[in-house]
């Protein structure tokens, strides 16, 4: 009976952890108290998972909206290593609001980190050591004056939340990224393309990224994307997608966009019957061009 007990407590455990992420870190612990005097400064906190998680969106939570940008960082404690950087500007103010992280992050039990928010205006604090079940709280960490300069921050309050980062994460790993991309590498300006990737099995989103001078047609959340190449020089076309519990990183192809061809007539020649006279003298010979007379 005990042992049919502990394998049903099991199960349940390993439902809810499937089935109710992504969790929040701080479980959007709520600090009571603004700052409005400490400004240009980076805070927040040290935690170690107990099991492998991969991060897959980051949060803040700040008082007031503010257009100067705010970069989470995430270190490891024990060599100070920067895993991931990401800049953001502040959104609605005194809720939590999250973004995807820019690439997934994977972070493995039993190794101290910390998550630190670099800002430059107002930010709630308080006293808190409240954290997900799966991650240990350690300290909350800071620094000031350090805005510009964003470094590991090497002060240290124990029982505190300031700034309010969070971050969301799961217990599963991340996808792996899509095994290709098929299309042309090649287009002239002005012309419209499809993109497609093979779809995948448990696939709930794909995500496509164009780059300045291309408009996404069709397509954005599916593995077939219509694209228009509206200028030069062309870029890069990114890809990631979705299932159940993260996202993949992404697989990019460089696309290269030629300009429309430009032909000159050169002054009035004359030519006597029967005499061979080249194209070249009638208009310009573009490198790869073709003519239709």
């Amino acid at each position: 009976m005990r042992k049919l007990l502990s394998i049903l407590l099991l199960f349940l455990v390993n439902f809810t952890i499937s089935y109710s992420q992504p969790f929040s870190a701080t479980q959007q612990v709520i600090s009571p108290t603004i700052n409005g005097s400490v400004t240009n400064y980076g805070r927040g906190f040290d935690f170690t998972p107990s099991v492998n998680i991969t991060i897959v969106s980051l949060g803040k939570r700040v008082p007031i909206m503010n257009t100067q940008p705010i970069t989470w960082k995430i270190w490891q404690v024990n060599n100070q290593a920067l895993i991931h950087s990401q800049t953001s500007v502040a959104t609605t103010p005194t809720v939590y609001t999250y973004e995807p992280i820019s690439a997934p992050v994977t972070l493995l039990a039993g190794v101290r980190y910390s998550l630190t928010l670099y800002g430059n205006y107002q930010y709630y604090y308080g006293p808190s050591n409240q954290i997900h079940p799966l991650l240990t709280y350690h300290t909350m960490r800071y620094c000031n004056g350090c805005y510009a300069a964003q470094p590991f921050p090497t002060s240290l309050l124990n029982n505190y939340h300031y700034g309010n980062p969070d971050f969301m994460f799961t217990t599963c790993p991340p996808p792996p990224a899509l095994p290709s991309i098929s299309g042309p590498l090649t287009v002239c300006q002005g012309a419209s393309v499809t993109y497609t990737t093979p779809a995948q099995v448990g696939a709930t989103n794909y995500n496509w990224t164009v780059p300045a001078g291309a408009t996404i047609t069709a397509g954005q959340g599916t593995n077939t994307l219509n694209v228009t190449w509206n200028a030069t020089p062309g870029g890069q076309i990114c890809a990631d997608w979705t299932d159940s519990c993260a996202t993949s990183p992404p697989l990019c192809i460089n696309v290269t966009v030629s300009p429309p061809p430009t032909m000159t007539t050169p002054a009035n020649i004359t030519v006597c019957n029967g005499d061979n006279v080249p194209a070249s003298a009638f208009v310009s010979n573009p490198v790869g061009a073709t003519f239709a007379w």
